[in-house]
């Protein structure tokens, strides 16, 4: 006898009610997960990597009744929904770590620790630059904050320097070569060119120059 599966497929017709509460409900789910990666982000700035990987376990993380009682409109929506967002969330780290390549990180990043006195990096918002580039909401598209991470303690540990850029200096506006502000610099803008001096340059060389020339002032030796 062959067995055959079966699907159905349902479709919901909520009414004006219950499409409110809907709308709410994902919002707020949205908006839970999201102050989740920035605790996570502002977290692993500090500590908790373990060879590249992040330690769930030494991660503090309030639950969604907790968070919930600094935002009052998210008081009318089943604690439910927001079991399940901590738990995608959790699962998001999971796949982070089962998908990454911690040899080549650290190999990469102890290579650069070892020609380089000191590095410096421009401490840009990495989720946003995510969500602004398109590249998909997974922890592990953002495999440029680990590899700063993981730089930063190989520098360290050679007693080597390791200079971050605030995320609000003018790296790509600024001219590298007179100093001149650029206000009206669009992303699609590959080229720099400067309305003062004349400068062409490509734009994320002059960024570069930029950030190194403001980290060099920071340098402690």
């Amino acid at each position: 006898m062959i067995k055959k599966n079966k699907g159905y497929r349902f479709r919901l017709k909520p009414n004006k009610e219950q499409m409110v509460y809907l709308e709410k409900a994902f919002g707020c789910s949205r908006k839970m997960y999201n102050l989740y990666v920035d605790m996570l982000y502002k977290q692993l700035d500090e500590k908790n990597f373990i060879n590249g990987k992040i330690d769930y376990k030494a991660i503090d993380l309030p639950t969604p009744a907790i968070i919930k009682k600094d935002y009052e409109y998210m008081k009318e929506i089943d604690s439910l929904a927001f079991a399940n967002v901590q738990l995608n969330f959790r699962d998001a780290i999971k796949k982070y770590n089962s998908e990454f390549d911690g040899k080549t990180y650290s190999k990469k990043a102890y290579n650069l620790a070892k020609a380089y006195d000191a590095i410096i990096v421009e401490d840009i918002n990495l989720r946003a630059v995510g969500q602004c580039l398109k590249l998909g909401k997974s922890l592990s598209d953002n495999g440029f904050g680990t590899f700063r991470n993981f730089l930063k303690y190989k520098l360290e540990d050679m007693g080597k320097q390791f200079i971050k850029i605030d995320k609000w200096f003018p790296s790509s506006k600024m001219c590298s070569n007179c100093g001149t502000m650029k206000e009206k610099l669009q992303l699609s803008d590959r080229i720099y060119k400067c309305e003062k001096c004349g400068c062409i340059i490509d734009r994320d060389y002059n960024a570069a120059l930029n950030i190194k020339e403001a980290g060099s002032a920071l340098l402690a030796w």
